[in-house]
């Protein structure tokens, strides 16, 4: 049985911008007389007073303006397959190991905005679907509280968290097909698309879910990336990218910043190819390594796992390569993207880690794990 898991991504960028404030002097009441008494005096009859000197106007030098770093962002950290009750809370500062109120099963993700922990209760034992999939329950841990809140008993494959926190979206396993789902705060439970697989992220404000169909699995409908929006559940194809159903927990689509893109790794089924599509359906490329890194050991397609820089004009990834013929540590790159061509351009290769687990300060510092796991904090040159 197979079965995948999303990491968790929600960027966040607080901007503040300084404003200089120049402050000029006024001509004093004595030198305005004087100027107007000057103005209006014959030309014949001098004038009593000496000519008055013109006071300029000064300034106060202006202070430079100093950008302001983002600030780092709340998270935990859990391995997708913990079966304890022990996390790592990231966030400023150096990463703390907590211990949870209740042993976790699955760790699907981390609401920072309510302080609540998506998870199964118990790791899967089972499969169900026409695959058969790997299936548990779904439950809400809450932090604060300890409080559990059971939402399904078994037959889900995948949860996510939606970008506030409060809504989320899963998958269910029937005896015919994977269905997804959309679950509000409110308690509405919905179908948003059938035959899906499990290669799914939701957008960075929560209105669409872009979402795989895979050969491997038994579908009615043509394998590719699909998008679907969270109101009226119209779905559109945005790219053919087919992973046939090989890939790792870990695999996703990666949406851009402004969710005008989406873009989907299958390093599994096929290392040379990331289709970049747009989200309305209008078109997709596969993205390039520019030429010029030909011959960097690290510079390669198969991005097993990377971020969208918040500018939207770069990534952060950690290609499926590594120096060592058993494994290893992995490279962590920062590449420019030419969004148009799909190109990856100025490779630089920052460090090599365990893996890549998502922003601490966006644009500035990753979360990365060493190869023992544990994580660490990385900053962007």
């Amino acid at each position: 049985m197979a079965r995948r898991r999303p990491d968790n991504q929600e960027p966040y960028v607080q901007r503040k911008h300084l404003i200089a404030v120049v402050l000029a002097s006024a001509l004093t009441l004595t030198c305005s007389l004087v100027g107007r008494i000057a103005d209006v005096t014959d030309s014949a009859s001098p004038s009593p007073f000496p000519p008055a000197a013109p006071i300029l106007a000064t300034a106060e030098p202006t202070r430079p303006i100093t950008p302001t770093i983002p600030a780092a962002l709340d998270t935990l950290y859990a391995p997708y397959t913990s079966s304890s009750q022990q996390a790592w809370r990231l966030g400023p500062g150096e990463p703390v190991q907590v211990d949870l109120p209740v042993p976790i099963g699955s760790f699907y993700g981390y609401a920072r905005t309510t302080d609540r922990i998506l998870f199964a209760q118990t790791f899967s034992t089972h499969g169900a679907g026409p695959g058969p999939i790997s299936v548990s329950d779904l439950a809400i841990l809450d932090l604060g509280t300890g409080e559990v809140q059971v939402l399904l008993p078994d037959n889900v494959v995948e949860a996510l968290w939606a970008p506030n926190g409060r809504d989320l979206a899963y998958i269910l396993a029937t005896p015919s097909t994977f269905e997804l789902h959309w679950l509000d705060s409110t308690g509405d439970d919905r179908i948003l698309a059938r035959d899906v697989t499990f290669s799914w992220a939701i957008s960075p404000v929560g209105d669409a879910i872009a979402f795989t169909r895979e050969s491997r699995y038994a579908l009615t409908i043509d394998p590719g990336l699909y998008v679907v929006g969270v109101e009226g559940g119209v779905e559109v194809k945005v790219s053919d990218a087919d992973a046939q159903g090989y890939g790792s927990i870990s695999d996703q689509p990666i949406w851009s910043p402004d969710g005008a893109r989406v873009a989907l790794p299958i390093w599994a089924s096929d290392p040379t190819r990331v289709s970049l599509a747009r989200a309305d359906g209008s078109g997709a490329v596969d993205l390039q390594i520019d030429p010029l890194l030909d011959g960097e050991w690290w510079a390669t397609v198969a991005l097993a796992n990377f971020i969208w820089h918040p500018d939207g004009e770069h990534l952060v990834a950690a290609p499926a390569v590594s120096q060592t013929e058993m494994g290893g540590p992995v490279p962590l790159v920062l590449y420019t993207l030419d969004l148009e061509t799909g190109m990856l351009r100025e490779g630089r290769l920052i460090a090599e880690v365990g893996s890549l687990i998502g922003w601490d300060v966006p644009g500035h510092s990753v979360w990365v794990t060493s190869v023992d796991g544990i994580p660490e904090r990385l900053a962007l040159p």
